[in-house]
């Protein structure tokens, strides 16, 4: 995995959330509002909460690798931009993938198929179809 394919990936995601939010506009001339996407103090707060949680989760998983055995921690100063690099290119890819699943699937799925059934029946069968379809990238 290089930059160049994480940043690509990122690029390729938002361009595809940009092409459901232009359809959702289209045919509801609904706009970022119907996504929950808000700029505001409370907004801002839980996006910081749950970036600050995904640090967390993921020290604590390596914390536990190298505490068993499984992983070591190297520091090697030289080696600090290119690991920054990748990372703040990790940050982008990955934000893009999850804005497009998430205005994907639960900013436009359920709330279409919430329509016709109830939520708890939108929410089980949209769920089951995004693990479906992620299902053969992860087991």
């Amino acid at each position: 995995m290089t930059y160049v394919d994480v940043v690509l990936t990122g690029v390729i995601n938002f361009g595809l959330f940009g092409a459901v939010m232009m359809a959702r506009y289209a045919i509801h001339e609904e706009g970022p509002d119907a996504f929950l996407i808000h700029g505001d103090g409370l907004g801002l707060l839980l996006f910081a909460e749950g970036c600050l949680l995904a640090v967390a989760v993921t020290a604590f998983r390596c914390a536990l690798l190298v505490r068993w055995g499984k992983a070591s921690v190297y520091l090697n100063p030289q080696a600090w931009p290119g690991t920054l690099g990748m990372a703040g290119a990790l940050v982008f890819g990955f934000s893009g993938v999850a804005l497009f699943e998430e205005g994907l699937f639960r900013g436009d799925l359920l709330q279409v198929v919430a329509r016709r059934y109830p939520l708890h029946v939108s929410g089980a069968g949209t769920s089951l179809l995004f693990g479906l379809l992620h299902f053969a990238s992860y087991s």
